[in-house]
């Protein structure tokens, strides 16, 4: 479960009331009510910041802390702080877990992993592949290249080409393994050999050709092997299902799309993209209708522009601007399909419900007791004296970088700069990182000790020195030390602001404790010691799902209807 990083944590060292001997209820107390099949399932929600570590100790604070969220929601909703904007957060969020929900039964419980044994996958999958990836600014210059790699030319013809023409860009991927691709790429890539050329990709930024300029064995043992492979055709059933669950969505409710407003999609975007602002006629086109609703033009152009720019999909014809208005519809009917199936009493939907209502409300009902903290000048002052140290401005440091997916393209860079090459001038010109690279890298000013990765490279470095390359989650990065700051003790002056935060938390924290405690005497909650103690509960669970495997012909078994409630 996701806890809220908020004080009401500490209320768990509260004494409790024993006394709860009703079979199977864990404790229970003003609305509140825990059973043991309820408490397991909580467990098995805990994230890994939570410190749960199945003794009595943990599960009692668990227990307690579910009980302290549920007294200070339903406070702040008697107090009538959640106002009419809670109905539409909870239901926003039971909706997304419908949606969830649905997926998971039909596409994860139904997906059967062959065993992978033959020699033909073996060897697919035990390579490094030296990756260049061909981009064309224009669909028939594509083809062109396409049809005489096929034929037999040289890649270099292309890539001196590209020195040349500004509609086409060749760029080094470098050595890979399939760890390595995003899940599009692989999928596209799988099958080639060296010398070999996928078909045409069409992007956000043009049309793709990848090209496997070598093929050479990596030597994975087999252990290994069959992990990836595991994952990788689960990732390639994962796609299938993904379309065969759109079009039986699209047929179940009737959708229909209209060639009037596709084509006043394509025109808002293509006038966007020149940088201008589509005209509102455009905007209220309708791309798509379904029983009790609409697709319009700007729901489409609103959902494409809240992409990142790297991700964005090809949207040039009708085909494309379709796929990507039912991206935007797949959520409302995953909902209304799922809820049709009964799954809105779903445990993981009522949880996405119940959490969602606390984390709205709780923080209403801190801000109220927030506002009836007074505090004086001698509070300050006497704070400030006893926790001087603490009043200090963290020590920071100004660096910039240049983030790259592949290592042999970053090693370059990095000898480019050792030869002389301006740091921000490479950035420039090579760095992947949409952000920086226009401002030559430039990261702005750190605070040292949020990124432990960085902390780690530049415990060595002085400004004006540059890193190795080094692996990242976001790629290959190199970066460059401008400035450190140092640690540094405030004022009084400058502290007060910091001062009046703290001391309002204490303060505000002490009073949440207090309420929960006084509720739990006036409602008369207990907690079942004995069955808290002894019964058996799981551990939080992290790893995603195991899939069952099934041998290549054996008849896949029809699956169970959802567990309910």
């Amino acid at each position: 479960m996701r806890y809220r990083a908020f004080p009401v944590i500490a209320l768990v060292l509260v004494l409790f009331v024993p006394g709860c001997t009703q079979d199977g209820i864990i404790a229970q107390g003003g609305g509140f009510s825990l059973t043991v099949e309820q408490l397991r399932f909580e467990i098995t929600k805990l994230g890994p910041s939570s410190g749960y570590d199945n003794t009595y100790e943990g599960r009692h604070g668990v227990v307690m802390n579910l009980a302290a969220r549920k007294f200070l929601a339903d406070e702040a909703e008697q107090q009538g702080f959640g106002g009419e904007d809670l109905e539409e957060v909870i239901a926003a969020a039971e909706e997304a877990a419908l949606g969830e929900a649905y997926w998971r039964w039909k596409i994860e419980k139904m997906i059967m992993l062959p065993r992978i044994k033959t020699k033909p996958w073996i060897e697919k999958l035990d390579r490094r592949l030296h990756i260049k990836d061909l981009v064309f600014l224009v669909h028939p210059v594509a083809e062109e290249a396409l049809s005489d790699l096929r034929a037999g030319a040289p890649l270099s013809g292309i890539e001196e080409a590209a020195l040349e023409r500004e509609d086409i860009r060749v760029t080094d991927m470098g050595w890979v393994i399939w760890k390595d691709l995003t899940r599009e790429i692989a999928n596209i890539v799988f099958r080639l050999g060296a010398g070999e050329a996928s078909d045409i990709v069409p992007a956000g930024d043009g049309y793709h050709v990848f090209y496997i300029a070598e093929d050479t064995p990596f030597g994975i043992g087999l252990e290994v092997l069959s992990v990836r492979s595991k994952r990788f055709v689960k990732a390639m059933e994962e796609e299938r299902k993904q379309l065969e669950l759109q079009d039986a969505l699209r047929a179940k409710y009737g959708v229909r799309f209209f060639e009037s407003g596709l084509s006043d999609g394509l025109k808002a975007l293509a006038i966007s993209f020149a940088g201008e602002r589509p005209p509102d006629s455009l905007m209220a086109g309708v791309i798509a209708s379904y029983p009790d609703g609409q697709v319009a033009v700007g729901d489409v152009f609103m959902l494409y522009f809240s992409l990142p720019a790297a991700s964005r999909p090809y949207v040039g014809d009708y085909h494309s601007l379709s796929n990507l208005a039912m991206d935007f519809l797949m959520p409302e009917l995953q909902a209304r399909a799922g809820y049709e199936m009964g799954l809105h009493r779903d445990r993981e939907v009522r949880f996405a419900a119940r959490t969602t209502r606390e984390e709205y409300l709780i923080p209403l009902m801190e801000d109220y007791f927030k506002s009836q903290i007074d505090i004086t000048p001698q509070d300050m002052e006497d704070y400030y004296e006893e926790r001087k140290e603490d009043m200090a401005d963290p020590a920071r440091y100004n660096i910039r970088r240049i983030l790259l997916s592949a290592v042999g393209a970053a090693s370059q860079a990095h000898r480019r700069i050792l030869l002389g090459a301006d740091f921000a001038e490479v950035a420039m010109q090579v760095s992947e990182d949409e952000r920086s690279a226009p401002q030559g890298g430039d990261m702005g000013w750190l605070v040292a000790g949020l990124v432990a990765v960085y902390d780690s490279v530049l415990a060595d470095m002085e400004p004006g020195d540059v890193s190795s390359p080094f692996q990242t989650y976001s790629g290959v990065e190199v970066i460059k030390l401008e400035e450190w700051m140092p640690r540094r003790i405030l004022s009084f002056e400058e502290a007060i602001p910091q001062m009046k935060m703290y001391i309002t938390n204490t303060r505000a924290n002490e009073m949440l404790s207090d309420f929960v405690t006084r509720k739990r005497e006036e409602v008369g909650f207990t907690v079942n010691e004995e069955l808290l103690r002894d019964v058996w509960l799981p551990d939080p669970t992290y790893a995603p799902p195991e899939y069952k495997e099934v041998e290549p012909g054996e008849e896949e078994p029809a699956p169970a209807l959802p567990k309910i409630g």
